[in-house]
């Protein structure tokens, strides 16, 4: 069964075996035989026809007879086409080809991300011939994820496909924007409804490019979705992401989804009331609107799992003691935004195995709480991300020297209100004997605001051969992997331009590492002169075109 193109074969029609062809059928063993014989005379001939063909002359043009080239044309054709009609392939198990075809589309793996459907690759699939449409139709695991966009027209065929996945479970995706009518919406929620029975992952709602920031309900469709609540069963469902307007918006056949599953461990949503979903056993949580802080700690009494949350949070908590202080061993990734009270957070709560931790959007950086927090909490970091905080370049400094911070291996500070300068990035430069966060070896900076060359110096540092230290308490330094950054932009200048120093310099170390040291260069330059730069620049844009709809605090 491989793909034949006929038009590749204009001899073929001569040949007693193109019914084969035509029939897309493997040979008999007696058409086998003789498909050989034919060859084995074809070929010879061939050769001799070759062997016609006046020997090439240093000096001299060698012209061959037009008639003996079309002969030879005729016979490569016809010997091509019986050799593909034998082709092993041809003679492959159904069994096999159908799990080749899986193995040839886009990654299905439903992890921490959902799981990338590829309708393309399937329907191509089935165009190439009907014994692999039969194939196709008949691997349901080329049916059982599936992704929609902002529909815009009537969808009849989500049904069709869905069926074809049969029992098998299956990962449903349905987001939109604004201007998506309710009714191109509901018929697709009917038919996700229908499949619950065998839906591990479900994901629905609009697009939020902005985590945590309300978007106005207005703007989106209302979903009035209302089917029999007693006919819902999702016994496999595991992985729930809603984001539907918190008012208005008919919730209750997903609390049935929800409840009628013992399994559900990952959960999204922009619902206000999570006492209404099931959340003993959810280990990964965000929360898509902001919560008072009182009801973000009764989550964390509820939900006694939990091994990575996300949320934003206003307002006081509790009184807090160091009797009444929320202690969580399970808690691994906390990422938090919280404008005013960032503090009181940290005061109230303590998380010793906390390795991942990310801080988005707190107006007054509380250094002696943070410093507080992470001495109480005895944790080992391995990632820090500070997003939109207002902070002094001293107060990421003094973080970064608490010996939780010891272990590191990724940092990101982006878009901080005060700029990285001179003394953060001389900081991070290894200088001397001692190695400073040893074992960093991610790092992305955003509004580099310092003098030329420090960073180069920096990446230079961390990236060559590093000598360990003999002293016992010191970690064995890690080189650099990977550097992003982006430089404070003055109008109408360049990075190139404001940093030429640091421009040709990691130019160099880039190149003398031979690819061990990744650096994602800044956005496209203006003045952009060689094709590195731009093929650097382009690639960077593919990831931020990747990742424009996705939630910052997903964890993917």
């Amino acid at each position: 069964m491989p793909i034949i193109e006929v038009q590749a074969f204009s001899a073929a029609n001569e040949s007693s075996f193109f019914t084969l062809f035509e029939q897309d059928r493997v040979p008999s063993a007696q058409e086998q035989s003789a498909i050989e014989v034919i060859l084995t005379e074809k070929t010879a001939n061939f050769d001799h026809l070759l062997s016609q063909i006046p020997e090439r002359q240093c000096g001299k043009i060698v012209k061959i007879p037009h008639g003996l080239l079309r002969e030879l044309q005729y016979l490569g054709e016809l010997i091509a086409f019986h050799r593909a009609l034998l082709a092993p392939w041809r003679r492959l198990p159904v069994e096999i080809i159908s799990q080749i075809f899986q193995l040839t589309l886009e990654s299905r793996v439903c992890g921490d991300a959902f799981g990338k459907d590829d309708r393309a690759g399937t329907l191509r699939l089935c165009n190439v011939c009907p014994i692999w449409r039969a194939i196709a139709l008949q691997t349901p695991a080329l049916w059982n994820i599936l992704s929609i966009r902002s529909p815009i027209r009537p969808m009849k065929w989500v049904s069709t496909w869905l069926e074809r996945s049969r029992s098998l479970p299956v990962a449903l995706e349905l987001r939109w924007g604004d201007g998506v009518y309710p009714q191109f919406v509901l018929p697709v929620l009917s038919t996700f409804a229908m499949h619950l029975n065998h839906t591990v992952e479900l994901s629905l709602g609009r697009f939020a490019n902005k985590p945590y920031q309300k978007l106005m309900d207005d703007l989106y469709s209302i979903v009035t979705f209302k089917p029999r609540i007693e006919s819902i069963q999702a016994p496999l469902l595991s992985t729930v992401r809603v984001n539907l307007p918190a008012k208005g918006s008919v919730w209750r056949w997903i609390h049935a989804a929800c409840h009628t599953s013992r399994c559900v461990s990952r959960f999204s949503t922009s619902h206000l009331a999570l006492d209404r979903f099931p959340m003993t056993n959810v280990t990964v949580l965000e929360l898509l609107n902001p919560l008072p802080m009182l009801e973000v700690f009764r989550i964390f009494e509820e939900a006694s799992s939990i091994e990575k949350i996300a949320f934003y949070t206003y307002g006081t908590g509790a009184v807090c003691s160091p009797q009444s202080r929320l202690g969580m061993k399970s808690v691994k990734s906390l990422r938090i935004g919280c404008h005013e009270e960032f503090g009181e957070f940290l005061q109230c709560a303590e998380f010793p195995n906390l390795v991942d931790f990310a801080i988005r959007e707190v107006d007054d950086w509380p250094s002696g709480e943070m410093d507080a927090f992470l001495s109480r909490c005895s944790c080992a970091l391995r990632s820090l991300e500070i997003f939109d905080c207002t902070l002094l370049e001293i107060e990421v400094i003094e973080c970064l020297r608490h010996k939780a911070c010891n272990t590191l291996e990724s940092l990101t500070v982006m878009d901080p209100c005060v700029p990285v300068q001179d003394a953060f990035l001389k900081y991070l430069t290894y200088q001397g004997p001692d190695y400073q966060l040893p074992c960093l070896a991610h790092i992305h900076l955003q509004t580099i605001y310092a003098s030329d060359g420090l960073l180069s110096a920096l990446v230079e540092s961390r990236s060559l051969q590093l000598v360990a230290q003999p002293s016992s308490d010191q970690l064995t330094p890690v080189q650099l992997n990977q550097i992003q950054f982006s430089f404070f932009m003055y109008p109408s200048f360049s990075h190139k331009q404001t940093h030429p120093i640091d421009w040709k310099r990691l130019r160099e170390l880039e190149s003398m590492t031979n690819g061990r040291l990744v650096i994602v260069w800044p956005a496209a330059e203006s003045d952009s002169e060689d094709e590195e730069e731009e093929e650097s620049d382009t690639d960077e844009d593919e990831d931020e075109e990747d990742t424009e709809d996705e939630v910052v605090f997903y964890w993917d």
